[in-house]
């Protein structure tokens, strides 16, 4: 459907000027994210990746999320029922295994809530955990948390809570800056924009929902260092002259009841397009994507002020790619975290451990969806029509 998004531009020019560090995507990449609840919640709404495949297009990038919520720069959540350093150790293998080439790390969100008292104990776990990650030879960047959220009573005011991350918002960035790490402000980003954004985000103040990742990837992928640039189309009629923010102008076909677009992107990026048309008719027309999929109904004058279709209208295969990623980030977590370890390669694998084999099954499955995502993440052209 149509949709009016004024709101998403504003949030993406200003994240676009914001003063966070890039973090450089390369060709080849396997991309690993680690951290607590923020980025294990991720996977199952696919929001960020999506954004990352499709904006990085020209790049051959794997990822796979190893967050646990809860969890600490120590391994607390890790460890099921031995120490923290049980689950540093689980995530020190879980590492060597994948062998990633670029590490993005979030965590400070927990800790936060020991305040100032806590941050000794957190900056020096810190240093330990990226000492770790340094073995592997991957380039390292580090995330703030994110900031929380106010919402009506019973729920906590979050302010008191919010000052907390910051100061471990700062002490992040000064451990990303001592070791020449990437260091990536969500935190900032998000406050900044806070009064633009579409609240509610957190279904509890804490943890982000469906909608909250939606409304804040935009956000969080220009504070990556990617710069995102909503489509335009632009066009006056009968000369077909105007202008478009990439690749070429629409092919138009007119007729006696209205015209035809078919535009080529040069990506598809799930950012909504303004659509400008001016010197039609005068009359309400019929919206149609390659021509029969009804839209909406729309008059002369709304065409010429200028509109825009979302993502779902004018790019669809779109929500196909983030539905294969979410099924790939679902696939890999049964293959890392099978629910039951214990049984499988831990202290009771004398009972079921022969069915261990079984967990490798999952790397084809795995490699099949990513060849669906490399397919589904191609630019697709699509026919508008403006019919009275």
């Amino acid at each position: 459907m149509f949709v009016r998004l004024l709101l998403f531009f504003l949030l993406t020019h200003h994240a676009s000027t914001g003063a966070t560090s890039p973090v450089d995507f390369k060709d080849g990449d396997r991309v690993v994210f680690i951290g607590n609840t923020f980025i294990e919640r991720s996977q199952s709404y696919g929001h960020l990746e999506t954004i990352l495949t499709t904006a990085l297009e020209d790049r051959d990038l794997s990822f796979r999320n190893l967050g646990w919520s809860g969890d600490t720069v120590f391994g607390d959540a890790r460890s099921y029922f031995g120490p923290p350093a049980e689950g540093f150790e689980r995530l020190t293998k879980h590492l060597d295994e994948l062998k990633p080439t670029l590490i993005i790390s979030c965590y400070g969100a927990v800790a936060a809530f020991e305040g100032e008292a806590g941050l000794p104990n957190f900056t020096k776990g810190y240093k330990t955990l990226l000492d770790m990650f340094a073995k592997t030879g991957a380039r390292i960047a580090l995330m703030s948390p994110p900031p929380a959220e106010n919402l009506p009573a019973p729920l906590p005011n979050q302010d008191a809570h919010n000052e907390r991350l910051a100061l471990y918002r700062d002490a992040i960035r000064n451990l990303a800056d001592t070791r020449n790490h990437g260091f990536v402000d969500v935190y900032g980003v998000l406050r900044d924009a806070w009064e633009r954004l579409p609240h509610p985000l957190t279904d509890n103040g804490i943890h982000y929902t469906d909608e909250g990742y939606a409304a804040i990837t935009p956000l969080l992928v220009t504070a990556l260092g990617i710069s995102l640039e909503p489509p335009s189309i632009s066009l006056s009629l009968p000369s077909t002259e105007g202008k478009v923010s990439q690749g070429a102008l629409p092919n138009v076909s007119p007729n006696t009841k209205g015209i035809i677009l078919e535009w080529s992107p040069s990506h598809s990026i799930p950012l909504p397009l303004t659509l400008q048309i001016t010197g039609l008719a005068e009359g309400n027309y019929s919206v149609l994507r390659d021509g029969g999929q009804m839209l909406a109904t729309i008059g002369a004058t709304d065409l010429a002020a200028g509109i825009e279709l979302a993502p779902s209208d004018h790019q669809p295969h779109t929500a196909t790619l983030r539905r294969a990623i979410v099924k790939k980030n679902e696939l890999f977590f049964h293959r890392w975290r099978p629910q039951n370890e214990t049984y499988l390669f831990g202290f009771r694998k004398h009972e079921q451990g022969n069915n261990a084999v079984e967990v490798l099954q999952f790397e084809p499955l795995i490699a099949e969806q990513e060849a669906r995502i490399r397919d589904l993440k191609r630019p697709t052209s699509h026919t508008l029509t403006f019919k009275r």
